[in-house]
């Protein structure tokens, strides 16, 4: 049986979700547990800069939060396939506010061949739920998303070196 130890998945600078170089960034942190694969846990504090009304998360950074859960959850099993969306339909349910830790959870649903579904919860602390999502990916080769878009033709991981948060 694989360890249940949780640990956080690698970021990219320059990552408008994951990155800590990027100025606008929401420097999301990821953790899986090798015991869950298709599972990953998105953790963040959204800033003044992401707010839409006073004081309220814009609803396209919710939806660009919950797109990179959807797509993380699926590397946690497939370490060398990417998801390139497809289709993301969300549901806005509460205010989500800023300034405040909130987490998603996402989950992968179905995988065929060529593509695969999951879906997300983006909740606050107290367990309200904010916003859900469910997503369509075509499954890719890592080389051949940054192949098309990058001149360098890489992509480069960076280990997390942040704690995991207790109760992941």
């Amino acid at each position: 049986m694989a360890c249940s130890h949780p640990h956080n998945q690698p970021i990219n600078d320059q990552c408008f979700v994951c990155g800590f170089d990027n100025p606008a960034g929401l420097e999301a942190q990821f953790v899986e547990r090798d015991d869950e694969p298709g599972r990953v846990v998105g953790l963040f504090t959204p800033k003044p800069i992401h707010q839409s009304y006073p004081g309220r998360l814009h609803g396209g950074v919710a939806a660009a939060m919950c797109d990179e859960t959807i797509g993380r959850a699926f590397i946690t099993d497939h370490p060398d396939q990417w998801g390139v969306t497809m289709e993301l339909k969300l549901r806005y349910r509460k205010p989500t506010p800023i300034g405040e830790p909130l987490e998603v959870v996402g989950v992968i649903t179905k995988v065929t061949r060529r593509t695969f579904e999951g879906t997300c919860e983006l909740r606050r602390q107290d367990g309200t739920v904010c916003v859900t999502a469910e997503a369509t990916y075509m499954i890719l080769p890592v080389e051949r998303i940054v192949g098309e878009c990058s001149d360098e033709g890489s992509y480069v991981w960076e280990d997390d070196g942040r704690p995991v948060p207790d109760g992941e």
